[in-house]
This record gives C-alpha cells, sequence and structure tokens, in this order.
C-alpha cells in the first residue's frame, strides 16, 4: 500500500508540475528564458469610416511590465493621406491623467507622437487602445503606416525603455480592410476562445484537488493501519 501511495504521489506531482508549467505558459507568468519572452505587441488596426475617412487605432497587448509611457512616428503617405485628427485611447487612461504631445509633420509624411503618466500614477499591465488616428482619403489604393522611433518605457529608479517590445506595422486597403461585422465577429471569437481556455484551466484545478483529496485519504487510511497493526511484544505475548 506504501509503495503504491509513493508512486501515485510522484505521478501526481509530475501531472500536477506539467499543469502548472502549462497554466504560467497560456496566462503570462513563464519565467524560464525571460530574456527571450516577448515583453508585449503593440500593432495598427485599419477601419474606413465612410467612403472617404480611415481610422487607424493604436493597440497594446500583453504588456508583461508597467508602462510609464509610449512613443513613436508614425509614417504615411501624405500623397495619399491628410491626417485629421487624434483622438486619446483608454490604456494609460486606467492609471491616471497622462501628457499627449501630437505634431503632424506633412512634409516629412509623419505624425509624432508621445503619450506619458506621472510618476505618482499608477501604470498600467496588459493591453488596451494607446489611440485613433483619422484620416482624409485623397486616392484610393494600398494605404501603409509604419512605426519608427518606437519606444515603451517604464519606471525602475530611473526611467528605462522596455525591451522585446514588437511592433507591426499596417498596409490596407478598402478590400483587405474588415467590415464592422468583421470586427464585430472577431470580438465574438475571442470571448468565445477566453471562456474555452478559462473552462480548461478549471478542468485541471478539478483534476488537481481530486488526485490531493484521494493522497490525503490514502495517507489516514495508511496511518490507521499502523496504528492498528499488532506489535513484535504483542506476538510474543500472544504466542506465549
Amino acid at each position: 500500500m506504501k509503495n503504491f501511495v509513493l508512486c501515485f504521489a510522484s505521478l501526481a506531482v509530475f501531472f500536477l508540475g506539467n499543469v502548472l508549467q502549462a497554466d504560467a505558459y497560456i496566462f503570462g507568468d513563464w519565467q524560464e528564458g525571460e530574456e527571450d519572452l516577448s515583453m508585449g505587441d503593440v500593432f495598427l488596426e485599419g477601419r474606413f469610416l465612410d467612403s472617404n475617412l480611415i481610422l487607424v487605432s493604436v493597440i497594446v497587448e500583453d504588456m508583461r511590465a508597467p508602462v510609464l509611457g509610449i512613443a513613436f512616428h508614425l509614417d504615411y503617405d501624405a500623397k495619399a493621406l491628410a491626417f485629421l485628427r487624434y483622438d486619446p485611447g483608454d490604456f494609460l487612461e486606467t492609471g491616471g491623467d497622462p501628457f499627449y504631445l501630437v505634431s503632424n509633420d506633412e512634409l516629412k509624411e509623419k505624425i509624432f507622437f508621445g503619450e506619458t503618466l506621472r510618476r505618482e500614477d499608477n501604470f498600467p499591465l496588459g493591453g488596451g487602445k494607446v489611440a485613433d488616428f483619422y484620416f482624409q482619403i485623397l486616392e484610393e489604393g494600398e494605404f501603409s503606416f509604419e512605426f519608427e522611433n518606437a519606444v515603451i518605457s517604464t519606471l525602475d529608479v530611473v526611467r528605462q525603455d522596455i525591451s522585446n517590445i514588437s511592433w507591426n506595422d499596417l498596409l490596407t486597403s478598402r478590400e483587405s480592410a474588415p467590415s464592422i461585422q468583421d470586427v464585430e465577429g472577431l470580438s465574438d471569437g475571442n470571448e468565445q476562445l477566453k471562456d474555452s481556455v478559462l473552462s480548461i484551466r478549471l478542468d485541471y484545478l478539478l483534476i488537481g484537488i481530486l488526485i490531493i483529496s484521494f493522497l490525503a485519504g490514502s495517507a489516514i487510511l495508511l496511518i490507521r493501519k499502523r496504528k492498528n497493526a499488532p506489535t513484535h511484544e504483542g506476538l510474543s505475548e500472544s504466542s506465549s
């Protein structure tokens, strides 16, 4: 019985260890190879609003370090597009009231963007929208938007840039851009994926609880069996 319990305990520890390792990898707590692990993603999302307007959103995802500020140059084709305005997002706004510095240089075909929180603010993790940029379409075709001199900063004693950030440019056209219905469907799909992963996580937790309960019950039975077992002295007295 003892050997069986020890064998089962070893298998349980191995199983739970792999479950926790997979769980950490899926939900962002994995530490091994931290220097090679992505610290976050930044990408551009384009949507055509009507016959002559395009909305470009800057989105961050999976930020693993607290974010103090974001800065970049957004390159675009000034011959095909005219920059109209920008709207603040909701990412850094969750931590406080950030400062914005935004300017457009039509000759250089760049938008200079900077946003930062104060030292006393809360620095967010995770993801959200950084900003929306509105353009008027002057010439139809493919539209390219590219990041340049892009940095995301944190505050660890002093301000410093976060490494291993993936910056993803955008090449879009009216034919390839998703419609509003497509975007809503993608959002619904992401929610279903989250629910599915959560369900798997709960199944793993239930299996772990059952294994621990079995081990605890087996240990109690083994202890009781030892207490009830006759000693050598008791056997000798009985035989005499």
